[in-house]
């Protein structure tokens, strides 16, 4: 009964530390992350690229949302909530082009992104060595019932 306690105990111990010190603890050594197999996720884990940037900066940005994002009445009868990201990619010239859903919610709020996504306004394209890029964006458009 003692070793049952004392063993139970160890684990209580061990589970509460760190995953690096239970990895120290028993001797063997730290595992490293594997590398980011997804080619999209990689690219956004680049530091420092230049993004384009929405006419009028963030506080643009939510106004275009107040003006031309639409809370669907049959999302709004059944309380659903939820954030989609629409991929677009903005020209060297800085015209958007919507890519589609990357992450849908629900039908009806994932047509209305796609809806407000399509009136984006050009916007100030990246520059990389003085030279606009295209680039690729997620964009994100909540819709709350608060």
């Amino acid at each position: 009964m003692r070793t049952i306690t004392l063993t139970l105990l160890l684990l209580l111990c061990l589970s509460a530390l760190p995953a690096q010190s239970r990895v120290a603890a028993v001797g063997a050594a730290p595992s490293v992350p594997p590398p980011i197999a997804n080619p999209a996720i990689r690219e956004a884990a680049v530091i420092n690229r230049p993004v384009p940037a929405f006419p009028g900066g963030r506080a643009g940005f939510v106004s275009f949302l107040r003006q031309h994002l639409d809370y669907p009445a049959v999302a709004q009868e059944y309380a659903v909530e939820g954030t989609v990201i629409v991929t677009v990619e903005v020209q060297t010239d800085g015209a958007v082009h919507v890519l589609g859903v990357a992450e849908p919610v629900f039908a009806p709020l994932d047509t209305a992104a796609l809806r407000a996504a399509r009136k984006l306004p050009r916007f100030l394209p990246a520059v990389t060595e003085g030279q606009p890029v295209v680039r690729r964006l997620r964009i994100p458009f909540q819709f709350s019932l608060r």
